[in-house]
């Protein structure tokens, strides 16, 4: 949540949470209209709460956020490619403890 807090300073507009457990914390405390907060893992955090349980962890679910990352629905702050052959080097990239957004496999 620290690393939210210095990029965006005023908070955060909205969250996705696609992991659960301290996400759903962290998405309560940084976005202050909980119906702009969804979810695709915690349905018991989404009906406690009062914010959305989207997709789920079916290929449907999955699409939908990926075409609301296409259209500009969801922001991710960056994104760093690697292909498949190099497993290694994300794995070392994102246990070196630095990483802002996201880090992808590309499988062709």
């Amino acid at each position: 949540m620290e690393r939210v807090h210095r990029i965006a300073p005023q908070g955060v507009d909205a969250a996705l949470d696609l992991i659960g457990g301290d996400a759903t914390a962290a998405s309560l405390e940084l976005v202050t209209e909980r119906q702009r907060i969804g979810t695709t893992i915690d349905a018991e955090g989404a009906e406690r709460y009062g914010f959305h349980r989207v997709g789920g962890r079916t290929t449907h679910g999955l699409r939908q956020v990926v075409d609301w990352y296409r259209t500009g629905a969801v922001k991710i702050p960056s994104v760093t490619v690697y292909p498949l052959e190099e497993v290694a080097a994300a794995h070392r990239h994102v246990e070196a403890g630095h990483t802002q957004g996201k880090v992808v496999l590309q499988v062709r």
